[in-house]
């Protein structure tokens, strides 16, 4: 139990939108800030991919089955990541639908 207080204090200090995802990106967790930016609650992001989560413009077919998919700098990261490779600073332009 202690382990878990720890845990969820370390990845709310992160100031900045944190997801932990599996490897097709779906969300295992996510900080404070995360949860602020997506705008939803916690609860109702667990296990969805983040792309359907984030309304990236290229879900339309849900997350990582578009074209586009293959491309994409946040999937390929944690694949890369996932495989053992380091992973720093990668630039993308996140294309979001509002609704």
């Amino acid at each position: 139990m202690q382990y878990d207080m720890h845990y969820r204090t370390i990845l709310n200090a992160i100031p900045i939108p944190t997801f932990v995802v599996g490897d097709d990106v779906q969300i295992f967790d996510l900080n404070d800030a995360a949860a602020h930016f997506c705008g939803q609650n916690r609860d109702a992001v667990y296990g969805r991919r983040g792309g359907d989560v984030l309304h990236c413009l290229h879900s339309t077919e849900g997350c990582g089955r578009a074209s586009f998919c293959k491309e994409c700098v946040i999937r390929n990261s944690v694949t890369k990541c996932l495989e053992g490779q380091t992973i720093s600073r990668k630039v993308m332009k996140l294309q979001v639908a509002h609704e």
